[in-house]
């Protein structure tokens, strides 16, 4: 867009030429910043506002309301408790829940992104497709 990384929002009002785009959505920030430096009174120094819990801003930065901002929220699951507990161990709580999830990197779900690639399990040998029921309930 031409605008400096630096720049503050009075220079970008007040230095402005506006550009034609290939994008539509910055197309519509031209037409945004346009429309407010018509409208616009400067007075003051620019400063820095973070985006709380709805529209409010903030001149301080927590980053449990942006984490809250930009995530998506789904309902607990019943087994939450049971993976996710004060002492567990990082590493095999996240295992655990991959595995719950059903999202292991195992025979079945990586011959989807290589045709090539053995599915039979390495553990036992048995012929049977490597996947997590059967590494976790089939598997000698």
């Amino acid at each position: 867009m031409g605008i400096r990384l630096q720049a503050t929002v009075a220079e970008v009002m007040d230095n402005r030429r506006r550009r034609r785009h290939r994008s539509s959505i910055l197309n519509n920030i031209e037409y945004l910043i346009l429309s407010c430096s018509q409208g616009a009174a400067r007075t003051g120094t620019d400063i820095s506002l973070w985006r709380n819990a709805g529209d409010n801003c903030k001149k301080t930065f927590v980053s449990k309301s942006t984490w809250n901002l930009i995530r998506q929220r789904y309902p607990k699951t019943d087994w939450y408790k049971s993976v996710w507990f004060k002492y567990s161990t990082p590493k095999y709580a996240f295992l655990t829940w991959l595995a719950i999830q059903n999202r292991l990197s195992t025979g079945d779900r990586m011959k989807q992104w290589n045709a090539g690639q053995p599915q039979t399990c390495i553990l036992c040998q048995s012929g049977d497709e490597e996947s997590c029921k059967h590494l976790f309930f089939e598997c000698r």
